[in-house]
């Protein structure tokens, strides 16, 4: 059986925190409160959240396709599980986008759709070659930036909000490039992590070699993503148009892409080789505990975050009796005080965590299994 790496799950549980900090400070403030540094500082931290948690998703399904092949289930029925699980991923974000964010944010495109579709497509193109699968990512990298123009990304965005028509080529081409997370480029990040939980993991255990080539690997990412950044608006005309974007995130250029699939290679091998080799001390304390807890619960959170923060904002829009009722969407509190309601978020889900730990069937994750994976949770 595969083994548990307390790497992998103190990412996540970064990943997850560092995202609750930033929605908080994002959805509830402005740069513009007097706290502008701290509001920036957020922001910066905050877009590490999205890379990781999408990336580790990736690495996580390669343990766990490793996990199906060890207890003996059959390729097929490999195939259905992910088909399934992609399928039920999708369809929790269209719900979350609309039960969330509001009806008319339904094909906004957030993190739980790209995820779907990310499983749907390594259902079917899991057993290709990493070296292949590393091509078609390179692929998507080029072709993202040409996508939007021709989408005209830039007339569906509006101070940091994406903002669409419901009509057939808005709901497309928000899907595929315009969206919050549109599957051109932030598919990648699922699977470069597939690709490299593939590499580190399941190729080490066969032959036990260190991957040090990993940590050059990502190291080298780093400096084309630097050298992108300073260098890009030199390129020619016809390619400057298109690769002198910097390091944004919204949308997500393909240095900030390159950069942060580096900085996730090498986080997780250095974690990896410090905190998952035999002679580290056992993962029994209360941190690792809630390190843990924090992991195998984190799409629970991630919902549940967004619950206990829109919610009060439309509700309280709607009480004032304005016919607007996200009139407090970034103009509810300060950063400062954003923050603070942010810690009080991650106290609560902390001790939420308890609950979910002894009642696991509440949890999303358990109701994915018993939907996708059929009613034995040994078979998981």
């Amino acid at each position: 059986m595969k083994p548990r790496y307390f790497s992998i799950d103190l990412l996540r549980a970064l990943a997850i925190v560092l995202m609750i900090q930033v929605h908080f400070v994002e959805y509830l403030s402005t740069r513009e409160d007097g706290s502008g540094w701290l509001y920036d500082t957020s922001m910066i931290l905050g877009s590490l959240s999205a890379p990781f948690f999408t990336f580790l998703s990736g690495v996580s399904y390669s343990l766990w396709v490793w996990k199906q092949e060890d207890v003996g289930l059959r390729e097929r029925e490999v195939t259905r599980r992910t088909l399934r699980r992609g399928a039920f991923l999708f369809a929790l974000g269209l719900v979350f986008n609309c039960a969330i964010w509001l009806p008319e944010e339904t094909f906004n495109w957030d993190i739980l759709t790209l995820l779907g579709t990310a499983y749907l497509f390594l259902a079917v193109a899991r057993k290709l070659p990493g070296p292949v699968l590393a091509l078609m990512c390179v692929a998507v990298l080029l072709a993202s930036p040409p996508l939007r123009v021709v989408g005209d990304y830039a007339s569906y965005w509006r101070d940091y909000e994406y903002s669409y028509d419901f009509t057939a080529r808005d709901v497309l081409f928000g899907f595929v490039a315009n969206g919050y997370f549109p599957v051109f480029p932030w598919i990648v990040f699922p699977v470069a992590g597939f690709v490299g939980g593939n590499a580190l993991f399941r190729r080490r255990r066969r032959n036990g070699t260190p991957q040090r080539w990993a940590v050059a690997f990502g190291l080298g990412l780093l400096a084309v993503a630097a050298v992108g950044v300073a260098f890009g608006s030199r390129l020619p005309a016809v390619l400057a148009r298109f690769y002198a974007d910097g390091a944004t995130e919204f949308p997500a250029s393909t240095w900030h892409v390159l950069g942060m699939i580096g900085l996730n290679l090498v986080a997780l091998v250095a974690l990896h080789r410090w905190l998952d080799r035999p002679a580290a001390a056992p993962r029994t304390g209360r941190f690792a505990a809630a390190v843990f807890r924090w992991s195998a619960f984190s799409l629970t959170v991630y919902v549940l975050h967004h619950m206990a923060l829109l919610w009060p904002l439309w509700v309280a829009g709607a009480a004032t009796g304005h016919d607007d009722s996200t009139v407090f969407w970034r103009s509810a509190a300060s950063a400062p005080v954003a923050l603070g309601l942010a810690a009080v978020c991650l106290i609560v889900c902390h001790f939420a965590l308890f609950f979910f730990e002894r009642r696991p069937r509440y949890a999303l994750e358990s109701v994915m299994r018993r939907v996708c994976d059929g009613p034995d949770p040994k078979k998981v």
